[in-house]
């Protein structure tokens, strides 16, 4: 993991004036192995380059999503709604006055992307929101376990409080005409992703009735 990220790093930073791809990826390691992190760690980001590896070849900019899927939730404070921002902000940090300055707002942009503001519109956004949601996709049991280990990312809220949380999310992915938004991920995952909403959207329905 180390060196795939510092062999990205020098090819999107040739020439650091600031921050090298060793020191980058000691902030983001201090970041994802925070004690208090089950799901939104390290693990999540080696699932989502897995899939990466699979389609770059279909991205426009490939090395700006591999660069998004790092940084897009190196900052995670549990209810936050600035999660994402912040974590598009410390990816400008570290490559601000290195890197062309397209290439830092594509790179921002996708990090955004992960909120779901808006149904993605260009193919590396597509695919970067497919990619971060993917386990949606997994068979119901570890779709489950995944979802215990964000609940346990959530000691200081009640169960009935996080639970109408979630539902409140899961009804608005379960109203989109498709839960994902390329071709690739559709074939593949996409009954079981429906299946794996409707089941949970009934089950926490009937605990907060």
């Amino acid at each position: 993991m180390q060196q795939r990220f510092i062999s990205l790093w020098e090819r999107c930073v040739p020439d650091p004036m600031t921050r090298s791809g060793e020191d980058v990826y000691r902030e983001l390691e201090g970041h994802y192995y925070h004690p208090d992190r089950h799901y939104h760690d390290l693990r999540h980001i080696q699932a989502c380059l897995k899939h990466f590896d699979v389609i770059s070849d279909q991205l426009t900019q490939p090395d700006a999503v591999e660069m998004a899927l790092w940084f897009h939730d190196v900052i995670y404070d549990p209810g936050a709604d600035d999660n994402e921002q912040r974590s598009a902000e410390l990816f400008l940090q570290c490559a601000q006055g290195d890197v062309d300055n397209s290439f830092l707002k594509v790179v921002h942009d996708l990090v955004m992307m992960t909120i779901h503001p808006s149904e993605p519109q260009s193919v590396d956004e597509q695919f970067t929101v497919d990619i971060d949601l993917a386990s949606f996709g997994l068979p119901w049991q570890e779709f489950i376990r995944l979802g215990e280990l964000v609940r346990s990312e959530f000691p200081h809220v009640s169960d009935q409080d996080f639970e109408s949380i979630q539902l409140q999310f899961f009804e608005i992915l379960a109203g989109q005409p498709y839960f994902f938004f390329t071709e690739f991920f559709r074939s593949r995952y996409e009954a079981a992703a429906q299946s794996n909403l409707r089941r949970r959207i009934a089950q926490l329905r009937r605990g907060n009735a």
